[in-house]
């Protein structure tokens, strides 16, 4: 007996999910059939968060599937990159690649460390291996971190115009990576722009302001659709994968003094 269609999946009146009824009636606003202008019916793997089953009552299995953490960072990474000083799928990954944007690397190179018995080669790979222990050690957390205030010396040794703080961002579940690396304005990221948010003047004589700055990077977001994939079994008729596609992030990198004219 041949397998059942997608299509034929998608008009059983009633479906099971792992095992329990379910009403599938649905209103003139849900999805329409694939290639059908006329019917309407819920896709068995509709608001799927991780991988089920759903059983119709003609026994056909259907297989409902959630990409993983490294099915998601392959996918951005074949988009464009995963630039790990910005983002990061955990705190843990966080507290190794996120570097302090208060902090530019710039402004505090690694030491020389010079040894007759250590090749040029290998003597950066222990550098960076000290590096990277020492970045294990420090834990960082959602939120606030630290602040540059303003009137203070900078890290590179000028005077700061306007406050700015270091920010970890986390995301809504719906998004891949969920945490970002950013410089806000003041501790809040209140000051924005100039239409809305807490004013916060710099200059000589107060005759400026500080703008919050940014810059776009792309990322994935969860979406409510689901494309067919082969089957890895026998056992399951039909297999769909939830579909992410890519969207522009903001990801505020400065709270920049501009005069006012």
């Amino acid at each position: 007996m041949p397998s059942k269609t997608a299509r034929d999946i998608q008009n059983s009146e009633v479906i099971y999910k792992n095992g329990e009824e379910r009403d599938s009636k649905v209103t003139k606003n849900e999805d329409l059939l694939q290639n059908d202008g006329y019917e309407t019916a819920p896709h068995p793997c509709a608001n799927t968060t991780v991988n089920h089953t759903v059983i119709t009552p003609q026994g056909d299995k259907v297989l409902c599937l959630v990409p993983s953490e490294n099915e998601l960072q392959e996918e951005l990474q074949a988009l464009g990159g995963f630039n790990r000083h910005y983002v990061a799928v955990s705190l843990e990954q966080a507290a190794l690649d996120f570097e302090n944007p208060l902090d530019p690397i710039a402004s505090n190179p690694k030491p020389i460390v010079w040894s007759s018995n250590v090749s040029g080669r290998r003597r950066r790979s222990i550098d960076e291996k000290g590096d990277i222990h020492n970045r294990a050690k420090r834990s960082l957390t959602e939120g606030l971190q630290t602040c540059e205030n303003k009137g203070s010396e900078s890290s590179v040794g000028f005077l700061q115009l306007c406050q700015e703080c270091w920010w970890i961002t986390k995301l809504p579940e719906n998004k891949f990576p969920r945490l970002i690396n950013e410089k806000i304005c003041g501790k809040d990221g209140s000051s924005t722009n100039i239409f809305g948010g807490t004013v916060q003047f710099c200059g000589q004589r107060s005759d400026g302001m500080c703008l919050q700055r940014s810059f776009t990077q792309d990322l994935l977001v969860q979406t409510d659709e689901y494309e067919q994939i082969p089957s890895p079994d026998p056992q399951y008729s039909v297999v769909y994968q939830q579909v992410w596609k890519k969207f522009a992030q903001e990801i505020r990198s400065c709270c920049q003094c501009q005069n006012i004219p």
